[in-house]
């Protein structure tokens, strides 16, 4: 864990030993609290990658992070990974070429675009060369054409196949209960307009499906992403309030304990990383597998063989006995086989006797917990029908002027994907460096809401194949001149 500590105080410096330890009393975590001693806590489920948000919660639908590392890919590096792509040197990391670096960089990007910006549609393998951070250095007078370079793989989306498609393919239901925006709509597939009708506002619409007993089969709730003094944010996210992640998880609850479907539900309450607090445990190293051999970018190049720091999981339903720890998955599937956000698509394939293979080597070794719900005979009658009300921790009201965090920029360029406004370079330089928390939910409510109305409606009127990728045109109008980026050649 030397690791750990080197990056905090690179951060934060001196002496952080009153933050890194620091906690919640159980009384601050009313609802957590009952949750735990009324049902089942995990006590060694782990991140699925020692990083940040956004690769941890890919790896809870599909397995894999796609070779993210960070919530905001390292454009430059992605660039030079396409460009090594295509030239065929991936296997040559003697190769050197820093002399006609510029050179060959201008002839790639102004005459060959169309060619180059495609990784996700092959069947190449993302490697990176020893050398390449050095290479990548060079590319400095290139950051425009870097950007460009990001918003076109975030545009493209993360091409792997999910547990959604396993479920719709199986011909089971699933549903996606949203808030701010979809975040799950990274995932290029999920775009398709097959699957349109999967997406519901969380708040006209769960209660409803609930109280009906129409709730999916397999569902995903998404949080607030965005602290806005109409919505504050119910992510648990520093420095949004815990009180209102408490409301959220009580809402659903109290929610599910009330729909006739109660007695056939389990519900997973857990965290994509542990947020840098120090944990006595240490992270597992030994037979973890890569997902699909891909390799993170540079200066690190990641192998995908060791998982992050242990993060709270909760297992919730009548089928589960009070008080139940589970301490791990007792060496099955495999000997060194863990609880992690792999595990989630892992048991929902068990559940449901899914025909199709395990989405990547990772969740085909990722413990299972299906067992917990499968020690009793019948459903208990004595769940709590209401959860305790927290305490509110934060006096303040949510700052909505406060710059957008890496994963809320993040977010917002997948809004910007789905209005089509993803190549106005103007808008890009907005959100990397002046936006704030309000004009960020302003414009992702807006793009979401355009990005539905425009799929239901071609979906009613038949104009487009279900398979095929719901895209819009520019919601803006300042398009980026004089660049490949105007070029908008995707399927």
């Amino acid at each position: 864990m030397s690791g750990f500590v080197r990056q905090a105080r690179s951060i934060g410096g001196g002496n952080m030993t009153d933050a890194v330890m620091n906690g919640f009393a159980p009384d601050s975590v009313a609802v957590y609290r009952e949750l735990v001693a009324q049902f089942a806590v995990c006590d060694r489920w782990f991140a699925s990658v020692p990083s940040s948000t956004q690769p941890n919660r890919l790896f809870v639908h599909s397995g894999t992070s796609g070779g993210a590392t960070s919530n905001n890919p390292e454009a430059r590096a992605a660039l030079i990974r396409v460009l090594f792509l295509f030239l065929g040197w991936a296997a040559k990391p003697s190769t050197r070429w820093e002399k006609s670096f510029s050179l060959t960089l201008q002839c790639l990007i102004g005459r060959c675009a169309r060619s180059i910006m495609h990784p996700c549609e092959t069947d190449a393998t993302w490697q990176y060369p020893r050398d390449i951070y050095a290479v990548a250095r060079l590319a400095e007078p290139w950051d425009q054409k870097v950007d460009w370079a990001h918003r076109r793989l975030l545009a493209k989306g993360y091409p792997q196949r999910t547990i959604f498609d396993n479920v719709h393919d199986a011909g089971l239901s699933f549903g996606i209960y949203f808030q701010d925006v979809p975040a799950v709509l990274f995932y290029r597939n999920l775009r398709k307009l097959k699957y349109i009708l999967n997406f519901h506002p969380f708040h006209n619409a769960f209660r409803d499906h609930a109280s009906r007993g129409s709730l999916p089969n397999y569902a995903v709730i998404e949080q607030h992403y965005m602290d806005s003094k109409d919505h504050p944010a119910n992510d648990d996210h520093p420095s949004h309030d815990v009180y209102q992640g408490q409301m959220f998880v009580k809402e659903i609850y109290e929610t599910l304990r009330a729909s006739p479907q109660w007695n056939e539900t389990l519900m997973v309450l857990t965290y994509d990383e542990h947020g840098g607090f120090f944990d006595h445990v240490p992270t597992p190293v030994d037979g973890v597998p890569s997902p699909d051999d891909i390799v993170g970018p540079p200066p690190y190049n990641f192998t995908f063989n060791r998982l992050g720091v242990r993060v709270p999981a909760i297992l919730i339903s009548p089928w589960i006995d009070k008080g139940t720890v589970m301490h791990g998955p007792n060496g099955s599937p495999t000997p060194t086989s863990q609880f992690e956000h792999s595990s989630i698509p892992a048991t929902v394939k068990k559940l449901f006797n899914l025909p199709q293979d395990f989405l990547t080597k990772r969740d085909a070794w990722a413990g299972t917990f299906e067992g917990v719900v499968q020690t009793r005979t019948e459903p208990r009658t004595d769940c709590p029908e209401q959860l305790p009300t927290p305490t509110r921790i934060r006096q303040t009201e949510a700052n909505e002027e406060a710059k957008l965090s890496s994963f809320q920029q993040e977010i917002v360029q997948l809004a910007a994907v789905l209005n089509g406004d993803h190549q106005l370079s103007s808008l890009q330089e907005r959100i990397r460096e002046r936006m704030n928390v309000r004009e960020g939910t302003s414009y992702m409510r807006s793009a979401v809401r355009r990005f539905f109305e425009a799929g239901m409606s071609a979906k009613r009127m038949g104009l487009a194949d279900d398979e095929q990728i719901v895209k819009m045109r520019p919601s803006l109008t300042t398009r980026m001149t004089s660049s490949p980026a105007d070029q908008d050649d995707s399927p």
